[in-house]
């Protein structure tokens, strides 16, 4: 499907969705290590009332601010509207990334909200994203052509961020997941060996790691469970940030498509490791094993 594109402001984008980041944090931080309602959700994993309330406090702001005409939205924690599918750009949030981590009073979370745009049949490109990660006090910005910003919310200090320039693998930071670990995370550590692996939260923490060159690589090799929320927002920073991102086969990902599912796992990198990553994971039998 090809959008009839409308010339919008991507730094009034960023700059709405940094607010409306913030303002769903001051509505929800008292549940962070306190008391709330845990929804199960079959097949997707919990969610909490505060992903609930973040999610609309985030929808009507953006709502308010941008026309519906040109804008739809897919969201985690709503109902999948396919009327976003003709809409020119597209709001893809995730209010909560990393809830396991939130539900236990643990800080690597993020409020997340992308948006995409530029469609074409197999999808559109990531355009913009705001990671803000209440408990690092820090939030990470970006815009397609703009760079990559990390910003102190506690100072107000702002830094634009880029990738690490690590080519040899076996000297490389990995960042993976803490709570998703099985056989097929251990073959991947296995063959690549990196030298240091940190084993974090939420996605979006993960690769702005690697945005900001804390990390070299993110691998994840989960076959269905990533989502478009999930990698959205931190997709467009990683890019303005230098680095790469494509499913396990290689595939681009893409957004806004009818299946919002990843199907294939995810490789982050700074892209000097890209390659040489993709083709080791590629040789390791037990990822594409039914």
């Amino acid at each position: 499907m090809l959008f009839t594109m409308t010339t919008i402001d991507l730094r009034k984008c960023c700059e709405n969705a940094r607010q409306a980041a913030l303002l769903a944090w001051k509505k929800i931080a008292h549940f962070h290590r306190g008391k709330f309602r845990i929804i199960e959700k079959k097949g997707e994993g919990p969610a909490t009332e505060a992903d609930l309330l973040a999610d609309e406090i985030i929808t009507t702001y953006l709502r308010e601010r941008h026309d519906a005409r040109d804008f739809g939205f897919l969201t985690e924690e709503t109902e999948k509207d396919p009327i976003r599918l003709g809409k020119a750009y597209c709001w893809i949030i995730d209010p909560i990334d990393g809830t396991r981590d939130f539900i236990e009073g643990l800080q690597d979370f993020a409020i997340q909200i992308g948006l995409s745009g530029g469609g074409d049949e197999q999808g559109q490109d990531p355009l913009m994203g705001v990671l803000y990660l209440p408990a690092h006090g820090v939030l990470f910005s970006a815009v397609a052509g703009g760079g990559a910003w990390r910003e102190d919310i506690r100072t107000g200090t702002k830094e634009r961020i880029a990738v690490s320039q690590q080519a040899d693998p076996k000297a490389m930071n990995l960042v993976a997941t803490r709570s998703h670990w099985g056989n097929r995370m251990t073959a991947v550590v296995e063959r690549l060996q990196p030298a240091h692996m940190a084993r974090k939260g939420s996605l979006g923490v993960k690769l702005c790691d690697v945005a900001s060159a804390v990390a070299d690589a993110y691998v994840n090799t989960a076959r269905g469970q990533c989502k478009e929320w999930d990698t959205c927002a931190p997709h467009a920073v990683l890019l303005e940030a230098g680095g790469t991102l494509t499913d396990l086969k290689g595939n681009a990902v893409r957004y806004n498509r009818k299946n919002y599912v990843i199907e294939h796992g995810l490789l982050a990198t700074n892209k000097v490791l890209h390659e040489q990553l993709a083709a080791q994971v590629r040789s390791i039998p037990i990822l594409w094993q039914d």
